[in-house]
C-alpha cells in the first residue's frame, strides 16, 4: 500500500509537471492552429488605447462555447502593472463580478501582469481546458487555472452588453 502511494504522489508530481511545458508552448504555434475571428480598436477620447484581435477554432466565437481561443491586445500607450490591475478590477465590477473571489484573481494577476509599452502585445490564450495562459510579445508570463476566472476575465472584451457592446461585437466578428 505503501509503494501503491508512493508511485501515486509521483505520478501527480510527473503530470502536473509536463501540463506546467504544455502551457508554455509558442503562443505562434497556437495562433497558427486558430483563425481570426474579428478585430476592435479601443479607444478613450480621443486617444488610441489598444488595438484587439480574436482568434478561434473556427473563425466564429461564441463567449466561452468552444475552447480554445487566443485574445491579443496592442497596446498603444504605456501603462503600468498597476494601471492594468486597477483597469482589470474596474471591468470586473463592470460587468458584475465581485467579492473576495475576485481579489484572490487580482493577486494572482499581480504575479503575472507586466506593465506595457507602446506596441506591445499582451496575449490571453485560453486553453481546451479552460486555463488562462498569459504571454507579452510571445514570451510566456504565466497561467491562472480556473475556468471561472477564464470566462469572467475574458468576458471583459468578449461578452459585453453596455457601452462597450459594439466593441465585443466587432471582436467577436458579429
Amino acid at each position: 500500500m505503501k509503494k501503491l502511494c508512493v508511485f501515486f504522489l509521483a505520478s501527480i508530481f510527473i503530470s502536473d509537471s509536463g501540463l506546467a511545458d504544455a502551457q508554455q508552448i509558442s503562443i505562434n504555434e497556437a495562433l497558427n492552429a486558430l483563425s481570426l475571428t474579428g478585430q476592435a480598436e479601443f479607444n478613450f477620447l480621443f486617444w488610441k488605447v489598444y488595438e484587439a484581435e480574436l482568434y478561434s477554432t473556427t473563425g466564429e466565437y461564441q463567449h466561452f462555447e468552444k475552447l480554445p481561443f487566443v485574445l491579443k491586445l496592442t497596446y498603444k500607450k504605456n501603462f503600468t502593472q498597476q494601471q492594468l490591475l486597477q483597469e482589470t478590477q474596474k471591468q470586473l465590477i463592470q460587468i458584475g463580478v465581485e467579492g473576495s473571489e475576485t481579489q484572490s484573481w487580482l493577486d494572482r494577476l499581480s504575479n503575472i501582469y507586466p506593465a506595457v509599452e507602446s506596441e506591445d502585445a499582451l496575449l490571453l490564450y485560453v486553453d481546451s481546458g479552460g486555463a488562462s495562459n498569459f504571454y507579452l510579445n510571445e514570451e510566456y508570463l504565466g497561467s491562472i487555472e480556473d475556468v471561472l476566472f477564464s470566462k469572467q476575465f475574458s468576458a471583459i472584451w468578449l461578452a459585453r452588453n453596455d457601452r462597450y457592446a459594439d466593441f465585443s461585437r466587432k471582436l467577436t466578428g458579429k
